[in-house]
């Protein structure tokens, strides 16, 4: 049975990029959503085993999606990592704040993605606070 991972990513690339890691490390799928209303659309059809945010969107950012998903109680359960270039200290602490269960800095190859994703994902399930700083992205 695949673990269904919903990726909310305003850059289509990063989605593609992403769902080649996830092929690569197999038993995943990826759920995308390209906006904080759009991942709550699809959030009501589908509940992803994991949620990966990007904090730098248009309109909504992720720390505001963040919490309208931490408010609604039948996805507030749902691990959510921060997914974001950022590797400041203040951003960490905002997400972690807030309910995120971990924050991943994006990877800068597409080899160091599937590394750091098989690490993460391979721990998620033994614990819900994974907190996993992965090498910066250009």
């Amino acid at each position: 049975m695949y673990k269904q991972i919903l990726l909310i990513d305003d850059d289509k690339d990063e989605h593609e990029l992403f769902n080649g890691a996830l092929e690569t490390i197999g038993n995943f799928r990826l759920i995308s959503a390209f906006s904080t209303d759009e991942s709550l659309r699809v959030l009501r059809l589908a509940k992803p085993d994991l949620i990966f945010l990007d904090i730098n969107m248009p309109a909504k950012n992720g720390f505001i999606c963040l919490q309208e998903i931490k408010n609604l109680p039948d996805l507030s359960d749902i691990p959510v990592q921060m997914y974001s270039t950022s590797a400041n200290e203040k951003d960490v602490k905002r997400a972690l704040d807030l309910g995120a269960s971990g924050y991943v800095v994006k990877a800068g190859s597409f080899s160091e993605l599937c590394k750091n994703l098989r690490k993460l994902l391979n721990t998620e399930s033994k614990t819900e606070s994974a907190n996993f700083q992965a090498g910066s992205s250009n």
